[in-house]
């Protein structure tokens, strides 16, 4: 996570400080739909990590990081939590940023149970 920090607040840096010259107002003004970003909870519980993030001018659009994955909604069989993912989501839309999910089924970051389901039953 601190890489990611690290990267993020580097590559702003180099964008400059200028709110209308963001990365995200510099992808549409060339005809992208949006620069976006991942994000976690980890980065909203970061006051200023966060303030970056939030800014539309740089970033239009959020994709979890781990969030919205089968591990992190579905701990164990049958027992669903979707709070992270809803603070994602929630200040997503509170600033105006498209959302995106990612990757819903890695083998890597799936849990035991997970992996021991069975497509034909």
């Amino acid at each position: 996570m601190l890489g990611f920090k690290a990267v993020l607040l580097a590559s702003l840096a180099v964008a400059g400080s200028v709110s209308a010259d963001g990365l995200n107002a510099r992808a549409q003004a060339a005809g992208k739909k949006y620069f976006g970003t991942a994000i976690s909870t980890t980065v909203l519980n970061d006051a200023s990590a966060n303030a970056i993030g939030k800014n539309f001018q740089d970033f239009g659009q959020y994709t979890c990081e781990n969030e919205m994955k089968f591990d992190a909604t579905e701990p164990s069989r049958g027992t669903f939590s979707y709070g992270n993912a809803d603070k994602i989501v929630a200040q997503a839309q509170a600033d105006g940023q498209i959302m995106r999910c990612h990757a819903l089924v890695r083998v890597a970051r799936e849990a035991s149970h997970q992996l021991t389901w069975s497509l034909i039953t």
